[in-house]
């Protein structure tokens, strides 16, 4: 499973700092999903959503952020 952070406005995953990608497979892998939670309050997105990804991308969850 892979823990990743996406922009719901624009739908792109963060990859490192001041980027973004539209691309899952270059997003960046965050060991837990507090750690994704500080990255979106640091870069104050406003819209966001911790998304846990399997395997099988049926099973990917998105998970808001207030």
């Amino acid at each position: 499973m892979r823990v990743l952070l996406r922009d719901t406005r624009t739908g792109l995953y963060f990859q490192e700092p001041e980027q973004w990608t539209g691309e899952v497979d270059k997003a960046q892998t965050f060991r837990h999903s507090a750690d994704a939670m500080n990255v979106a309050r640091q870069k104050q997105v406003q819209q966001a959503e911790v998304v846990l990804a399997f395997e099988e991308s049926a099973y990917t969850v998105a998970i808001p952020l207030p």
